[in-house]
Parts: structure tokens; C-alpha cells; sequence
């Protein structure tokens, strides 16, 4: 998903420090519950997918995977992020409506598979305004 506008609201939580990069850290903030939204780079390990994925599953917890780890890493900011939490609540909601914002518009029930449980509770009739 080419969206600049998602790419800059993952700048602007890494600037307000609002996101967690690592495995390890967004593993932690998972169980925790300070971490809202998971982004993993597509060109991420299998296994760290997978990993992610069932924690993301169990807490639900909102997951995407999207462009790869350079793009990722440029737009928050950094060489390369292969997987980042987004800690700030309101970014995190506001996230996950541009995700669903452009399901919508590409007439796309899902973007990703491992998506629709995550993002199920707010679902494209809950948060996508017609206006």
C-alpha cells in the first residue's frame, strides 16, 4: 500500500515518539497493551510474521503488512524498520482508518489476510465516512 498519507502519520508518531521499533519491543508493548497498531515490512522473516501475527491475534491488536523495510524506514525516520508499534492511541485509530478508508475506495472487503481480525472491530461501516 503506496499511501503517502499513511507514511507520513507513521512519521508523525515517530516523531512524537509514539512508536516502538524491534520484535522484542513490540512483542512488550503487545501484551502490555501500549501498543495500538503493528506494521510489519513485507520482506520480514516468516517466522517473525508469524510470531507477531499470533500475538497481534490473541490481544487483538491491529496488524499490517506493507511495503518493505526501506520504505518503512524512511518514513519513520530510520534506515530500515522491519516491524514498529504505534503506541499514541489516536494515531493508531486514525491509522487504521486510512487503512480501511483505502480498502473502501478499492472496492476491497481486506487488504491482507492476517488483517481482517485485527481491524474487525472497527470495521469499514464504523469508521468510513461517505463525506
Amino acid at each position: 500500500m503506496q499511501n503517502k498519507k499513511f507514511l507520513s502519520m507513521l512519521g508523525l508518531a515517530a516523531r512524537a515518539r509514539g512508536i516502538a521499533f524491534g520484535e522484542g519491543a513490540v512483542c512488550d508493548g503487545i501484551r502490555n497493551g501500549s501498543i495500538g497498531l503493528v506494521v510489519v515490512s513485507k520482506d520480514a522473516a516468516d517466522n517473525t510474521k508469524k510470531k507477531i501475527r499470533n500475538s497481534c491475534s490473541f490481544y487483538n491488536v491491529d496488524y499490517l503488512e506493507t511495503e518493505d523495510r526501506f520504505v518503512l524506514g524512511k518514513a519513520t525516520g530510520r534506515e530500515i524498520a522491519v516491524v514498529l508499534g504505534v503506541k499514541v492511541e489516536g494515531i493508531a485509530k486514525e491509522l487504521s482508518k486510512k487503512i480501511w478508508k483505502f480498502a473502501k475506495k478499492n472496492d476491497d472487503v481486506c487488504i491482507n489476510p492476517y488483517i481482517c481480525c485485527g481491524l474487525a472491530s472497527y470495521g469499514p461501516g464504523v469508521i468510513y465516512d461517505e463525506s
